[in-house]
């Protein structure tokens, strides 16, 4: 079992070590379209999307191509469009929706991609020395889309590891946090972070223990922290109620305190939740 576990560790330490050192390229392709008074905001959104792809699609194809050297051989569209729509890995994908002045619906639609170039030029060159071959270079195409998710599944795992590891030390954190063993908090929350720094949770944790040590300002930005990555996350409501109570903002105060309601989890802010009830009769009395 620990021998498992062990080659499961090693295997991940050499993908992972390798992906760091890959030479990765990123790109934002946006896209827009106003619907017509006919059209659905479906089709508007499905026509930004593509108007996005194909931005992110003329970039990816000239990295591919200035990042090919050959004397001899010269990409072609082919080429190119196979190395794109196999090796580029879309990371993001967002829209935006506004009223124009005539009242139609316009969608803006921005697309995260990243490209692996060192991948981009083994599968040109591939797929180039099989042109020659007159192989098909669909059974090229196949083998890097198959290897590619295969890297996917692996990621995928990892990920979920990172995210458990993160959430299992925040919860360590909590605990030592409630002893009164801040500076143990603290590197355990640290910790977290470091697993996942998309989970809110760590940051307002830390900002707690900033705003008991003092320091006012590294609590802000931390709350901050917390606020853009999970709006509903409790922490940072109730640490902003504090410190908005502190400086005489009543009527945030109790706004902040209201959502923290709202969002906390009893277990985790048992102690807490009775007394913010109390606060928020007073600060709206």
């Amino acid at each position: 079992m620990i021998r498992n576990i062990l080659a499961y560790i090693v295997f991940f330490i050499f993908l992972f070590s390798s992906v760091t050192f890959a030479q990765v390229v990123h790109f934002t392709g946006n896209g827009s379209y106003t619907a017509k008074t006919n059209e659905s905001i479906k089709y508007a959104q499905d026509e930004a999307l593509k108007q996005a792809m194909r931005d992110i699609s003329m970039q990816a194809a000239a990295a591919i191509r200035s990042n090919y050297s050959s004397n001899k051989n010269v990409l072609q569209d082919d080429v190119v469009e196979m190395v794109s729509a196999t090796v580029m890995r879309i990371e993001d994908k967002k829209f935006a929706k506004s009223i124009t002045a005539d009242e139609r619906i316009a969608v803006k639609a921005t697309i995260k991609a990243s490209l692996d170039i060192e991948k981009s030029r083994k599968m040109s060159a591939d797929l180039l020395k099989a042109k020659t071959e007159n192989r098909k270079l669909t059974d090229i195409q196949e083998e890097y889309a198959t290897a590619q998710s295969q890297y996917s599944d692996t990621k995928t795992r990892y990920d979920v590891l990172m995210k458990q590891k993160a959430r299992n030390k925040t919860r360590e954190g909590i605990k030592l946090e409630r002893e009164g063993k801040l500076t143990e908090a603290l590197a355990l929350y640290n910790e977290a972070i470091a697993s996942d720094s998309r989970y809110a949770r760590p940051y307002s944790r830390r900002a707690h223990i900033y705003r008991q040590q003092g320091k006012k300002d590294l609590a802000v930005s931390e709350y901050a922290k917390a606020a853009r990555i999970d709006p509903k996350e409790a922490g940072h409501h109730y640490g902003t109620a504090i410190m908005a109570e502190e400086r005489g903002d009543k009527k945030t105060a109790a706004k902040e305190y209201r959502l923290f309601i709202e969002y906390s989890d009893i277990l985790e802010y048992d102690k807490e939740i009775p007394t913010v009830l109390q606060k928020i009769l007073e600060l709206e009395g």
